[in-house]
């Protein structure tokens, strides 16, 4: 079981810096561009936080399920939410609800500021909802408790919304 979680907290860090590397990307041969028009906002300790997001459309041409990122990278703030869904999907999942029987994502979420980073585990509660999915647009909500494994410190993000987050494909 240690061996699994080792390997999809790998795969989750390695889609985590692959989606960064290419929203910094300048060129525009992998049709993702710097202007990002889509909102995510959230709450944490009372506070409201938004920020400009998009979101990236994973296709998969193995058996692997096709998924989703939605993503924030400010200076200071990281969100990342993997959820499995393509255009046409509204689906609701539960943050515990990490991977299915053969160890696909169904879920992951990644969320660092300052010095801690925290993600969902299968003690996690709360919920990611996409509820319109265009080959052109997200929309959804979500909020989550989300675990430090090294502090085992936890945060809850509430009310959480993206809202017309432009998609873009990857074939992988």
């Amino acid at each position: 079981m240690t061996v699994i979680k080792e390997v999809k907290w790998t795969l989750v860090l390695i889609c985590f810096f692959i989606v960064s590397a290419c929203s910094d990307d300048d060129s525009m041969s992998n049709g993702l561009t710097d202007e990002l028009s889509g909102e995510i906002s959230f709450t944490i300790d009372g506070e409201t936080k938004s920020f400009e997001g998009d979101a990236l459309h994973i296709i998969t041409d193995d058996d692997t399920p096709n998924a989703t990122t939605i993503n924030i990278d400010d200076p200071g703030t990281t969100l990342q939410i993997i959820v499995r869904a393509s255009p046409g999907d509204n689906v609701t999942y539960e943050a515990s609800n990490l991977e299915d029987d053969d160890n696909n994502t169904i879920v992951s979420v990644i969320y660092s500021e300052g010095d801690g980073t925290f993600f969902n585990t299968e003690t996690s509660s709360g919920e990611v909802s996409i509820t319109n999915y265009t080959d052109n647009e997200l929309n959804g909500s979500f909020n989550f408790s989300l675990e430090d494994s090294v502090s085992d410190e936890t945060i809850t993000i509430e009310n959480g919304s993206f809202n017309e987050l432009p998609v873009t494909e990857n074939v992988e």
